[in-house]
Formats: C-alpha cells, sequence, structure tokens
C-alpha cells in the first residue's frame, strides 16, 4: 500500500488532504481497515462500502457498482476528485496460480471472448 499511497501522492491531486469520496470495494472490515490504514483515509469515507457490505456481503470486486450507485445518488459536487478501489483474486489457469502480469490485462481488454476478439492481432485464434 506504500507504493500506491506514494504515487497517488506525487502524480495526482487526490491526497490533498483526502480524495473528495470514495468508491470502494466492501472486501470486508479487514481489507476496508486495511486500505484506510495504508492510503490515510479516513475510516468514515467507508461508510458506502460498509452499507453495501451489509446490505449483499463480499461479492468480489464489481461490488464497486452498487458503491458507486449509492455515492452517485447524491453526486458529489461538479470538479469533485475521487478514488475507485477494487481488488480481486489472483487468476488461476489449470489449478495453479497465475498473476496476471500488465501484457495479460492489455490481451484480455484486446480479445474480449464472444465480443470479436478473433483475428485481432495478439488474439489466440
Amino acid at each position: 500500500m506504500p507504493g500506491l499511497k506514494r504515487w497517488l501522492q506525487d502524480e495526482t491531486p487526490l491526497f490533498s488532504p483526502e480524495p473528495d469520496f470514495l468508491v470502494s470495494h466492501t472486501g470486508g472490515p479487514r481489507i476496508m481497515y486495511e486500505v484506510s490504514k495504508g492510503l490515510g483515509i479516513p475510516p468514515a469515507r467507508f461508510e458506502l462500502s460498509e452499507k453495501s457490505l451489509a446490505r449483499r456481503g463480499n461479492t468480489a470486486g464489481v461490488v464497486v457498482f452498487d458503491v458507486r450507485e449509492q455515492t452517485f445518488t447524491e453526486p458529489p459536487r461538479p470538479g469533485a476528485l475521487g478514488l475507485v478501489i477494487a481488488f480481486g483474486p489472483r487468476g488461476h489457469h489449470g489449478g495453479r496460480d497465475r498473476h496476471l502480469d500488465r501484457r495479460a490485462v492489455e490481451r484480455a481488454a484486446l480479445c474480449p471472448r464472444g465480443r470479436g476478439g478473433r483475428g485481432r492481432a495478439g488474439c489466440p485464434g
């Protein structure tokens, strides 16, 4: 988390002093606590994530869409800067753990299954 915090502080205006709003994957109380502590975001910013966790449970990284919906029920002020955080498990392939690398993520974006990726340069047949 320290590397992410440093990058956000150096490359974005989000931490002056903190994001105006937060759309965070629920992950569970421990995940939210560690993100709060690691990034220095006040625990109160996780209120909507906590509500989502209570209502829907830990439904994987896509739960951020539920938190986003709650956030924009009463939208932040124009020009507000927010942070979206989602987490997911490591990829599994053939029963062996594999970390997804940048190329794998790019390939997945360029070659989505059932969406015409076939035949594009770099996409599997």
